[in-house]
């Protein structure tokens, strides 16, 4: 690609169909030079083919004969850039306002790698250094301590704990967290805590996983979140470009540690946190600190945090009741009353913290806030009516018709107890549960435990003429 002349490029780009920005990024040329070529080509498409042996000065002079080309290439003021670039103004468009000042002058900007280079080249004198290409705000990278850390627990046995790291690159500012085992979930809170911590998130995630705190294929699903959930993109096992320096800072935190064994984890907690005060304390030669030098500059390229803490997602396969609920710990949440007409009435449900999701096949059908006492939660919207609920395997005529089969008390029990709620629905495991009574004690008997025994308000029927079943024919079982 290198070899092929700007302008056949961009004609190249534009006949394959490419967008104006997509096409501009990988010729280095403006948007607005890539507009007036397709122009150009959609006045004439033959130039296209008069175009292909001549050089770019060549073809440039045939589409804009009215203006002269200047070939000469126009130095950007990096050094003004740069200070714009660390105040937070994006990169490319710093570019693309260089880049139209120079061919409003009449000269040719530099391709946008060009353009980088150079304020790169002018960001590592800015720092003093030239060992390593990073930029504010963009990467962080994570990674357990390899050397445990070792205390004793409420029996005085020993134990070891891991320390968490996560180091950004171009500031080297650190946050470190002591934890008793690197596992996927402490993995997962450090981060919360890390991004709390910074006030803000970076463009990338470097992260160095351990076996522990990964099990396979789960915590690259719950990395996927996590970068979703804070605007970021991962690199798995990919920091080894940053690895001078979080050597560098991973040898001075493990020599502070050494081989010492902490009479408690809280011992030990609170020696990591006079380790890293320690370490925002550190100046460079103008006697600024580390925890300075990142509050007035990087930070402020930071993402601000905007969805609250990421909370990893488990899910559930469950089957869809005959009354139009799903169960889960104890408790039923409604599903939309079509899908249980459906034949396969497996799902899929999505715990999120205090949130549950539902899905059918992929597709969210249900929304709820768990419950943790017990019982129902139902959106009236999923249940059916009319028509509908005639429509249903399970529906008040069935458990009438059932009833009846076996007396009339039974009927009349089963009747009020689908009466007893505006929900329907949400009394059929009621009539399911007495009614099924006449497998284990037969009809005869619970017609006569139906017939024998009024039930207050308020008070379980089914656990009245259980009992009554059991006292008087529980022998016979």
């Amino acid at each position: 690609m290198r070899n092929i002349p700007k302008m056949r490029l961009i004609m190249q780009m534009i006949m394959a169909g490419l967008s104006d920005y997509r096409i501009s990024l990988k010729s280095g040329s403006t948007r607005n030079t890539v507009r007036k070529i397709r122009q150009k080509i959609d006045d004439d498409p033959s130039v296209v083919q008069m175009c292909l042996g001549m050089d770019d000065k060549e073809a440039y002079y045939r589409l804009f004969p009215s203006k002269a080309y200047n070939v000469s290439k126009a130095v950007p003021d990096t050094s003004k850039d740069l200070a714009s670039f660390i105040k937070g103004t994006p990169k490319t468009a710093l570019y693309y306002t260089y880049a139209e000042k120079a061919e409003a002058n009449g000269e040719y900007p530099l391709k946008y790698d060009q353009y980088s280079r150079k304020l790169r080249v002018e960001e590592q004198k800015y720092r003093g250094s030239s060992e390593q290409s990073v930029k504010p705000g963009k990467d962080v990278v994570v990674f357990w301590l390899q050397h445990p850390v070792r205390y004793l627990d409420e029996n005085r046995d020993e134990k070891t704990g891991r320390l968490f790291l996560g180091i950004l690159p171009y500031s080297t500012h650190v946050f470190s967290k002591l934890y008793r085992a690197d596992n996927k979930d402490n993995w997962i809170e450090a981060h919360n805590k890390m991004f709390a911590q910074f006030g803000g998130t970076p463009k990338a995630l470097h992260a160095e996983l351990s076996k522990s705190s990964c099990s396979k294929g789960k915590i690259r699903r719950h990395y996927e979140e996590l970068a979703i959930h804070y605007n970021m993109y991962i690199v798995l096992d990919g920091s080894e470009q940053y690895s001078i320096d979080t050597m560098q800072i991973a040898d001075w935190f493990r020599e502070r540690i050494s081989d010492s064994l902490y009479p408690s984890f809280a011992a030990a907690c609170d020696d990591i946190r006079n380790i890293q005060n320690d370490y925002d304390r550190i100046t460079d030669e103008n006697g600024t600190t580390k925890n300075r030098l990142f509050y007035e500059g990087e930070y402020r390229l930071l993402s601000r945090l905007q969805n609250g803490e990421y909370l990893p997602a488990e899910t559930t396969e469950l089957t869809i009741l005959y009354n139009s609920h799903v169960q889960f710990q104890n408790c039923q949440y409604s599903v939309p009353y079509e899908y249980a007409l459906k034949a396969d009435k497996k799902v899929q449900l999505e715990l999120k913290g205090e949130q549950i999701n539902i899905y059918y096949h992929g597709k969210l059908i249900a929304t709820h806030i768990r419950k943790n006492n017990g019982g129902y939660h139902t959106n009236p919207q999923h249940m059916p009516v009319g028509k509908e609920l005639n429509r249903m395997e399970w529906n008040p005529d069935r458990f009438k018709s059932w009833a009846e089969t076996i007396g009339p008390d039974t009927k009349e029990l089963i009747g009020k107890i689908l009466k007893s709620d505006p929900i329907v629905q949400k009394t059929y495991r009621r009539c399911m549960a007495i009614l099924s009574l006449s497998k284990k004690y037969g009809p005869d008997q619970l017609e006569e435990a139906c017939g024998a025994n009024e039930i207050p308000q308020g008070v379980s029927a089914f656990k009245v003429i259980s009992e009554y079943l059991e006292m008087n024919y529980g022998a016979d079982t």
